[in-house]
């Protein structure tokens, strides 16, 4: 079976869960803004150096987990 990638599985046949969250150390972030009218957002630090040796920010509007909604 060519280009197919097979994952390991236990033996009941379910794959593991992964033991290290493959963001950790990668991103860091932090609430910024939520006063006045301003609504809160995450600042994201990619903790990766890029070609010319920084570290890339970018700011995201935060959103409810479980419906989407955008907090404002």
């Amino acid at each position: 079976m060519r280009g197919t990638i097979i994952k390991s599985r236990s033996k009941k046949g379910k794959i593991p869960p992964r033991t290290k969250k493959l963001y950790e150390g990668v991103y860091s972030a932090e609430i910024v803004g939520g006063e006045g009218n301003d609504a809160p957002q995450a600042e994201i630090t990619d903790l990766r150096l890029d070609s010319e040796h920084e570290m890339r920010k970018w700011r995201e509007a935060i959103v409810c987990p479980k419906c989407a909604t955008k907090i404002e």
